[in-house]
């Protein structure tokens, strides 16, 4: 199905060693253009979301008198309905001691890399705090240091030799044998980066933001983006098609954006228990899941369905998933740095 056409220019890729930490921002805007403050109402499609305010505090959007942006430095209730099922637990803050099965004592986890072998993965955290599982090697972190915006994912290079992060303001950070090829780090953003995908060669990868826009980088070329057309929710993901050399976006009512890519199917218009998260392709870029933050699962093109954790009770949103490229199964991760396994091999959770 061909994309909508290109919108804007294609950022100018300036190799350097990577991008420095600035001051605070916030995210996600207003329609005015302004931060939200702890207390005020968020939409519907936001509902589960994590974002930053005005003065840098961490919030989430969750139900409070009507969804409202409330503080997660201090004890929050989040509730997941499943399929069928309705779960809560509680999380106290960032940095603090949480409970609750599988939640650590840092940042809620914001995504999951795995290895090429499909013998171990890497987690991620808001904190930019990265952890090592199975095979996969301890390459460096920005835990500890001053970020300007939360990170929100991570990606490996194509031989498992390195591994960026992507943080919510563009900032890309490069670690192993990854290469920086660019970032929209201190430019102006019409809504946050929520994902990057690395080209095939790992030589180039795309950036894109929640109101859908693509950022190319090195040799990752611009198929378009939904940047500048109007979105029914945002844009949570992206997963790249190396058969054709394009990528999908994901939104959060399940729609799916496909640009150089085949389209496969999605829950556009369909009725959802909560908001899909993540998405990744299978091994042969022939279809693609997406998951919700209640672990719900769906499978379009040749995308087997191994089990989800929907209807069962889990103890934070799953905010990601990645495909296991030894066995064709795959992993989904929790807020709280737990790791599902499905037809895939389980190296830890944190």
């Amino acid at each position: 199905m061909p994309g909508p056409a290109a919108v804007g220019p294609r950022p100018a890729s300036v190799p350097t060693a990577g991008d420095e930490p600035r001051d605070t921002g916030c995210y996600p805007l207003t329609d005015g253009g302004r931060c939200y403050e702890p207390g005020e109402f968020c939409r519907q499609a936001t509902e589960g979301a994590v974002g930053v305010a005005g003065d840098g505090e961490t919030i989430v959007c969750e139900t409070n008198d009507g969804l409202r942006w409330e503080p997660v430095s201090t004890t929050t209730s989040f509730t997941t309905t499943g399929f069928g099922t309705t779960t809560s637990f509680t999380t106290t803050g960032f940095g603090t001691t949480t409970s609750g099965v599988g939640l650590g004592t840092a940042a809620a986890f914001m995504g999951m890399a795995p290895t090429p072998t499909g013998r171990g993965y890497w987690l991620v955290t808001a904190q930019g705090r990265v952890s090592a599982h199975g095979d996969a090697a301890a390459l460096g972190t920005m835990y500890g240091k001053s970020l300007n915006a939360p990170i929100s994912h991570i990606v490996a290079t194509p031989d498992g030799g390195g591994y960026w992060l992507v943080a919510a303001d563009g900032g890309t950070f490069a670690f192993g044998d990854a290469g920086f090829y660019g970032s929209m780090g201190g430019q102006q953003l019409n809504a946050p980066v929520v994902d990057i995908a690395p080209t095939e060669d790992g030589k180039g990868y795309w950036l894109v933001a929640s109101d859908g826009g693509i950022f190319a980088f090195g040799d990752a070329g611009f198929y378009g983006s939904m940047g500048g057309h109007p979105l029914n929710a945002p844009v949570v993901g992206i997963a790249p098609d190396y058969t054709t050399g394009g990528y999908w976006e994901v939104a959060t009512d399940g729609g799916i954006f496909a640009f150089n890519a085949p389209f496969y199917g999605s829950m556009g218009g369909r009725s959802l228990n909560r908001p899909i998260n993540g998405m990744t392709a299978t091994t042969d870029d022939l279809g693609y899941w997406f998951v919700a933050s209640d672990g719900g699962l769906f499978a379009f093109g040749d995308a087997g369905f191994y089990g989800s954790m929907g209807g069962v009770p889990i103890a934070a949103p799953i905010v990601g998933m990645a495909t296991d490229q030894a066995t064709g199964g795959y992993w989904m991760l929790g807020a709280g740095g737990s790791v599902f396994a499905f037809q895939a091999t389980y190296f830890g959770s944190d």
